[in-house]
């Protein structure tokens, strides 16, 4: 995020006669907390760090916004989630704890009720993966299928947040706390 770019653009492409069941689609990738040297954040910063993640959202916490668009005459929008991980979190505060320390949020989500999953047990360690499945109307509630064909394909752009608001620190007076030494790295993200 801080190094890179804080934006993914995912293209569905036109298929003729093809139809699509949007609420199938699952947004996949590998999440690597990094240093600014780019070394990943190993078990034992972890244990030494006074950062942590929001344990409801997982990695839906990593996203700002997210734009549909159909690829069809003058690019319509479809739909834009703004406040994603506020949205998400508000969507999901039934969820007990019981399924943010075992359950398929923690294991497929990246739910947690413990930061130190998230380091990497290596110095240049791959990370954790993820699959979410993107809480917007059109990808969760759709029911209907969309044609590819006459939507001229679609374009799913996802902005990534800041890493202030995608982690936090625990005690904000210890040395330990989030600083801009830390960043986000997201490789092999796909929809599908």
């Amino acid at each position: 995020v801080n190094g890179g770019t804080n934006q993914i653009s995912l293209l569905i492409p036109p298929v003729q006669g093809a139809t699509l069941s949007t609420s199938d689609m699952v947004f996949s990738g590998t999440l690597t907390i990094k240093k600014d040297d780019g070394n990943s954040y190993s078990t034992a910063d972890f244990t030494t760090t006074d950062i942590s993640f929001d344990s409801v959202n997982g990695a839906h916490n990593l996203i700002s916004r997210v734009d549909i668009l159909s690829q069809g005459s003058g690019n319509a929008l479809i739909e834009q989630r703004r406040q994603y991980s506020l949205i998400n979190k508000y969507r999901r505060g039934t969820l007990s704890k019981n399924d943010l320390a075992a359950g398929k949020y923690n294991n497929q989500q990246l739910c947690s009720t413990n930061s130190n999953f998230l380091a990497s047990t290596g110095v240049n360690a791959t990370g954790h993966d993820f699959a979410i499945q993107l809480n917007t109307g059109f990808l969760m509630d759709n029911v209907q299928l969309v044609n590819l064909g006459a939507a001229n394909g679609l374009l799913v752009k996802i902005y990534l947040n800041e890493v202030s608001n995608a982690l936090f620190s625990i005690n904000p007076a210890a040395a330990s706390k989030l600083t801009s030494d830390f960043n986000i790295e997201l490789s092999n993200v796909k929809l599908f």
